[in-house]
């Protein structure tokens, strides 16, 4: 329901409620509170939005207000201190600095790490920068990995202490960055489903996506700023918004990189109690034929997820056993 419905529904039930309390101070409370439940369900059914999907749980129709947010709230992000420390002990501090770095959209970035340099230092600090780890945030890990055109590193070292000069090129700006935060809260915050439970949680952010994201044939847009702003992106945008998405309502995901018998794709897994489950969000929407949302890729075992191969850092066996994939599909 919208928030001038919202409204609507409340207005009425004030005056139904002032009605009856100076006209009748017989009315009992009971009577009223079967009153008031019977004014929500009439007035449900006449304003209740068009609905794609089987079991109305929330609003997955886009954000018609979007245009009120403000320049300055767009750029009211907390971006780094220019001037903040770049001497470390140690690679994970290193690590984290550069992370930060990279969220903010830094395209130089410079470490001096007091520590002897070895072969694959530059990899092995940028890789621990983009990894998942306990507590991140969804601008991190698999997102910020995959919202990144290019990075290479400038090395400079002596016995016991090592410069890196980091440049990165990224697939969209900070202050597209603030505006896909942005939006993907107020998206959120219209499906309504916070307190849901992760069934709930993932079929949302799916119907939302499905529903009002196009895929780009022209293979020019590819991060969650084209998905989320311009509604049409290839599948790496489809997969780090819905990574971004379900992230902000504490929904374990991950992005899988692979291959279809199309070409490159990228798809995501989700997990629900303890066990993951296939998702691919820009199949689906390919899939969609108004008003019909389809889930031919919705929460799938790898037996029913046809035509994707994941590349080989999704398919070790330590990966296997951390992401301990459903060996049925999910059945709600």
């Amino acid at each position: 329901m919208s928030f001038k419905k919202k409204i609507l529904c409340l207005l009425s039930l004030f005056l139904i409620y002032k009605i009856f309390i100076f006209n009748n101070n017989d009315l009992s409370l009971e009577k009223l509170i079967d009153m008031k439940d019977e004014v929500i369900s009439q007035l449900t059914v006449l304003t209740s939005d068009f609905n794609f999907t089987s079991n109305k749980e929330y609003d997955s129709s886009d954000i018609e207000d979007f245009d009120s947010v403000s320049k300055e709230d767009i750029n009211s992000g907390d971006k780094n201190n220019p001037n903040e420390n770049n001497v470390f002990n140690s690679m994970s501090q290193a690590s984290i600095y550069l992370r930060k770095q990279m969220v903010n959209r830094e395209n130089t970035i410079t470490i001096i790490l007091n520590a002897k340099y070895y072969n694959d230092m530059p990899r092995d600090i940028f890789n621990s920068a983009v990894s998942n780890y306990e507590g991140f945030r969804s601008s991190e890990g698999d997102y910020l990995a995959n919202n990144l055109k290019s990075y290479n590193c400038e090395v400079k070292y002596s016995l016991n202490k090592t410069i890196l000069k980091y440049t990165v090129e990224y697939l969209s700006t900070y202050s597209e960055e603030q505006l896909v935060n942005k939006k993907v809260k107020l998206v959120l915050d219209k499906l309504d489903v916070y307190d849901k439970d992760e069934y709930t949680k993932i079929k949302a952010v799916h119907d939302y996506i499905v529903r009002n994201i196009k895929y780009d044939y022209d293979l020019k847009n590819y991060s969650a700023y084209d998905a989320i702003i311009n509604k049409k992106v290839v599948c790496q945008g489809y997969a780090t918004l819905t990574y971004k998405m379900l992230s902000e309502l504490d929904i374990d995901c991950r992005l899988i990189r692979g291959s279809s018998k199309e070409g490159s794709h990228a798809w995501n897994i989700v997990k629900i109690g303890n066990l993951w489950y296939n998702l691919d969000n820009t199949w689906d929407a390919s899939y969609s034929v108004a008003p019909i949302i389809s889930y031919k890729h919705f929460l799938k075992s790898n037996k029913d997820f046809d035509n994707h191969m994941r590349d080989s850092e999704f398919d070790t066996n330590s990966f296997n056993n951390k992401y301990l994939m459903s060996s049925i599909s999910y059945k709600k």
